[in-house]
């Protein structure tokens, strides 16, 4: 009987210990962490924006309206222009804009809400400026200046929340 009973403890602590090692072998891997996904989702945005720069469209408004390539020669030219966007230009914005759509979806899901928050917030303000220089309330000079306000608030309230917050 105790040969039995013995059989039977070791043969349960067996198919326990079977169990655990096939469980660990199966295991799914560590869920990335929020500093990952953030990374990952810049990237993303990142490279969504840097298509959108390729087109017809953003050469235009490249040139024309607003610096989307970084360290461009006319940069100076575009916040200093007391010209109105022109039909051709609006045309281009609009266009260019509608390009970024997809880029603004990836933005607002964000693994950290306040992060989206941050851009959801740049973009409606920025949207506003947009609609001030295609109705032609303000020159391409003031659009330029808003814009880089806003950028620059965008990116204070993103260091802010990272230095205050604990992201891992």
């Amino acid at each position: 009987m105790k040969k039995q009973l013995l059989a039977a403890i070791l043969t349960t602590v067996g198919m326990v210990g079977l169990t655990y090692s096939q469980n660990a072998m199966f295991q799914a891997t560590p869920e990335p962490t929020v500093r990952q996904q953030i990374s990952e989702a810049q990237k993303q945005f990142a490279n969504c924006i840097n298509q959108t720069k390729k087109s017809d469209a953003a050469k235009v408004v490249n040139n024309e309206l607003f610096e989307i390539v970084p360290k461009s020669d006319h940069k100076m030219n575009l916040f200093t222009t007391e010209n109105k966007i022109t039909d051709e230009e609006a045309r281009a914005l609009t266009a260019y804009l509608a390009s970024t759509n997809e880029c603004r979806a990836i933005s607002s899901h964000f693994p950290v809400p306040e992060l989206a928050g941050i851009y959801q917030s740049f973009y409606s303000q920025v949207d506003v400026v947009y609609q001030n220089l295609l109705t032609r309330k303000i020159t391409i000079g003031e659009a330029n200046k808003e814009k880089y306000e806003l950028m620059q608030t965008a990116q204070s309230q993103w260091i802010n929340y990272e230095s205050t917050h604990k992201i891992n």
